[in-house]
């Protein structure tokens, strides 16, 4: 058993051995010359000859294969919706001042009395108190989405039904 263990690992070894030296260039056959033909010129030896292109190490395919594509600007319109508007900070302070969390007067101006005010709020309603404005919060405030119309089925086969 130990004997078969060092014939494969000694033939192993062979084969990894050449392999571990970096990428050699294969050696050229040998090919006799022709009877009576004239033997060329040996070509003057270089130097420096060139080095293949190396493989890229597996640091570099793996910083590589995280990459991520980069992000494009935001069109105008996605950055007018970044900051409510004055009459919406007005619109939320009115909520506020409903709930009995803010005091003073709705003047759209958001200030640390309105991010307190929604801070309480929001740890009073069961919410991550940060005090800034997100959606969950609208809601409870009764400020989220509004819409004029009830929203109506669609079908996708406009004849009548039978």
């Amino acid at each position: 058993m130990a004997r078969r263990f060092l014939i494969l690992l000694s033939l192993s070894l062979a084969f990894l051995l050449p392999s571990w030296g970096g990428q050699t260039q294969p050696k050229a056959p040998v090919r006799p010359a022709p009877s009576g033909a004239k033997q060329p010129a040996k070509a003057p030896a270089v130097s420096n000859p060139p080095k293949p292109a190396a493989a890229p190490s597996t640091r570099a395919r793996r910083t590589a294969a995280r990459r991520r594509p980069a992000r494009t600007a935001p069109s105008a319109a996605s950055r007018a919706q970044l900051r409510p508007t004055r009459e919406r900070y007005a619109e939320i302070q009115t909520a506020l001042a409903q709930a009995g969390y803010f005091q003073g007067s709705a003047n759209g101006d958001w200030a640390p009395t309105s991010v307190n005010a929604l801070a309480y709020f929001q740890k009073d309603q069961g919410l991550e108190p940060t005090g800034k404005i997100d959606a969950p919060s609208l809601i409870k405030l009764g400020l989220g989405p509004k819409y004029d119309t009830p929203p109506q089925a669609r079908n996708a086969d406009p004849s009548p039904p039978r």
